[in-house]
């Protein structure tokens, strides 16, 4: 098992990162000295309150964790966004239902962390909500853009995003915007020159369709892009320049035969509803027959993040846990598995925090365990 980095920079790029760079370089994991996270206790009663699944979570940079979710419980009834403690000792619930100044609308909204603000993105009212972590509403201000937008990052005024297309209508997948939260249309964030993002904008998934959404992070000076599959990471300049590429060596990742039977199941449903559409029950029978071999995503992509050191950390799967990667300019410092199952999309990391939102399946009364880790500073 290696790690590998590719340098498209020059001389001075490879003395930046601090390696002299020739086509591949391996890393041996056992020549480095992985960090150790430190799982923060969190009262019972509270990490498992939020009963009903987040689509996402934000963590500040004081680790006060923010998601949105109804938590049937006394004064938290009926407020949509909860703020918890680093110790977990108390959660503030704010942003009632609704469609007043900020309220959120109960759907799809989704937090995101700049420092200690959280901006939670009312894809009903094209609205993103602020907050501070300690609950105080500090206004709100709306996006230019339409239903499809995406955000991807918020950072102070700056906001990354996609404008997502039917993919009928598509020759490759859009790139990544940039550009200022209520302002007009922004940048295209990556070169259209870069080989490795050339190749993520046409592959397309294993139902035929063109991957938009990809793992994403951004600091103020650099911006990571993943293709998950391959475990590949392009690490770009401010203005879209490709400085090298992460890649770990792993065996191909593949469904469990649990996994393969429940889709199967729902492939199976799609294909007898939809006979007559001929082209597509052709795909659907063709995919029935390779649901075994099919590699999938070693991580989502919420799996990126750059920590306060500019670290580089990946945070995926692997059986029912949860492996936390992480590189320093380009050396790979090491794996520590987490107890956490399936967090999939409800993962969150800024500055010194990292935190998962975990599924306990055997707990019927709490399907969901929030976990929070410290990140070191060394």
């Amino acid at each position: 098992m290696r790690t590998q980095l590719s340098c498209l920079g020059c001389l001075r790029s490879a003395l930046t990162i601090g390696l002299q760079l020739v086509g591949f370089l391996a890393f041996p994991v056992s020549a480095q000295r992985a960090l150790v996270l430190r799982r923060v206790p969190l009262r019972a009663g509270l990490a498992t309150a939020v009963y009903n699944q987040p689509l996402g979570l934000a963590v500040s940079s004081n680790g006060r964790v923010a998601m949105v979710s109804d938590v049937a419980m006394g004064k938290h009834e009926g407020k949509l966004l909860q703020i918890l403690s680093p110790t977990a000792d108390t959660m503030i619930s704010v942003g009632r239902r609704g469609n007043g100044p900020g309220e959120l609308s109960g759907g799809p909204d989704i937090p995101f962390a700049s420092g200690d603000t959280f901006n939670v993105y009312v894809p009903a009212r094209l609205t993103v909500v602020m907050y501070s972590d300690a609950g105080r509403y500090l206004g709100e201000r709306r996006l230019e853009g339409s239903g499809s937008t995406i955000p991807l990052a918020m950072r102070g005024d700056s906001i990354d995003y996609l404008e997502l297309k039917p993919s009928r209508q598509l020759v490759a997948a859009p790139p990544p915007m940039r550009g200022k939260i209520g302002g007009r249309e922004g940048r295209p964030l990556l070169s259209g020159s870069d080989t490795m993002f050339r190749r993520l904008q046409v592959q397309r998934g294993a139902g035929g369709n063109f991957e938009q959404l990809r793992p994403f992070a951004f600091t103020k000076s650099l911006t990571a892009v993943a293709d998950p599959i391959a475990y590949r990471v392009g690490i770009y300049t401010a203005d879209g320049k490709a400085l090298y590429y992460l890649r770990r060596d792993l065996a191909p990742k593949r469904r469990t035969p649990a996994e393969v039977s429940e889709l199967r199941k729902s492939l199976q449903s799609l294909l007898d509803g939809d006979k007559r559409n001929t082209d597509l029950s052709r795909k659907l029978r063709t995919r029935l027959d390779t649901l075994e071999r099919e590699a999938i995503a070693h991580f989502d992509r919420s799996g990126l993040g750059f920590d306060a050191k500019g670290r580089l950390w990946v945070i995926g799967e692997i059986g029912e846990k949860t492996f936390a990667d992480v590189f320093d300019a380009g050396r790979f410092l090491g794996r520590q598995l987490l107890p956490c199952a399936h967090p999939a999309r409800r993962i969150a990391l800024q500055g010194r925090w990292l935190a998962l939102d975990c599924e306990t399946p055997g707990r019927v009364e709490a399907p969901f365990e929030l976990q929070l880790y410290a990140i070191p500073d060394r």
